[in-house]
């Protein structure tokens, strides 16, 4: 029997058409570490998890939410 791999460490992907203004956004207001702007996306560590934000032309807004936080006080 072939060995399994385990699916225990996902990516988050989002999209950006300002790649320029995400890492801002990302840095300031959550505070998340940036990595690295690589060709293809910026990269930023979320807890123990990796965040990438591809670089796209144009974003198609999702009609329902595609990343969150749980937070015990938003302010």
């Amino acid at each position: 029997m072939p060995s399994m791999t385990r699916l225990d460490n996902p990516i988050v992907f989002l999209a950006t058409a300002n790649a320029e203004l995400s890492r801002m956004f990302y840095e300031r207001l959550p505070g998340l570490i940036f990595v690295a702007d690589e060709p293809p996306a910026l990269v930023f560590r979320v807890g123990d998890r990796m965040l990438r934000i591809q670089k796209v032309e144009c974003v198609q807004a999702a009609p329902y939410t595609a990343f969150g936080w749980a937070v015990s006080d938003i302010r």
